[in-house]
């Protein structure tokens, strides 16, 4: 005898609005109802996400070309725009602005170390084995990486490294950064210029920035759903 169905959570509603959405099928969802869809006439019909890294909208394919004064369109859970990263809008004590304040130009320095990934080339030798110059003039792997590698000493952008792991940790996303522009976490874009929304790991001595909490490190400690702006993860630069 065939199992009883499974109720389906909220959480699974919208992924399956998201899905259907990002190949298209929204107009057959909306024109044909399906039960276990939320369809909704604005964002107020729409459940909570249940998750503080995503909000609930209202929407429908615009490449459908449907009339939403007439038909029903579904729930999606999108990115949350407007988790602000600038630190002067947080507590002088709180972890975030305490760690951004502590960062000295030190901090950075490539003066022992000339020559490695996120570092100057050494005067008349260049680059590591294995490393060329990017375009931002820093030793790296590529000349021209969706990645960069950043040296700190040689940008306008202080402490960058802190503020981008404050929306990496809350995001629990290695891709967002705060986009000095709109003081807004966003995923990184690599064809803005760093610091402005555009994607880039700072380096020191040749490695990863010590603020950084990265790939399933990150996955593995971060709060996920739970995410709170005032209780960001970062690294141990002890």
């Amino acid at each position: 005898m065939p199992s009883a169905r499974r109720p389906r959570s909220s959480a699974t509603l919208f992924l399956i609005a998201v899905a259907a959405l990002s190949s298209g099928l929204a107009c057959s969802l909306i024109l044909n109802p399906r039960d276990d869809v939320a369809r909704c006439s604005n964002t107020d019909d729409c459940p909570s996400t249940d998750d503080n890294r995503y909000q609930a909208v209202c929407k429908s394919d615009p490449a459908a070309g449907i009339d939403t004064t007439q038909v029903d369109q579904i729930c999606v859970a999108e990115v949350k725009t407007n988790i602000g990263c600038n630190p002067d809008n947080f507590d002088p004590d709180s972890a975030y602005r305490s760690l951004v304040d502590s960062r000295v130009f030190n901090d950075y320095a490539c003066t022992d170390t000339p020559g490695v990934r996120g570092c100057p080339p050494e005067a008349g030798v260049g680059c590591a084995d294995g490393l060329v110059v990017n375009a931002n003039g820093q030793c790296d792997t590529s000349e021209d990486s969706n990645d960069p590698s950043i040296n700190l000493n040689t940008t306008d952008f202080d402490a960058q490294d802190v503020k981008d792991q404050f929306c990496k940790s809350f995001f629990c996303d290695d891709a967002f950064v705060c986009d000095t522009t709109s003081n807004n976490c966003v995923k990184c874009d690599p064809d803005l210029p760093f610091g402005e929304g555009g994607c880039g790991t700072v380096y020191t001595q040749g490695q990863p920035s010590c603020v950084y909490v990265l790939g399933d490190e990150l996955e593995d400690e971060c709060a996920g759903p739970d995410a709170q702006a005032d209780d960001p993860l970062f690294g141990n630069c002890g």
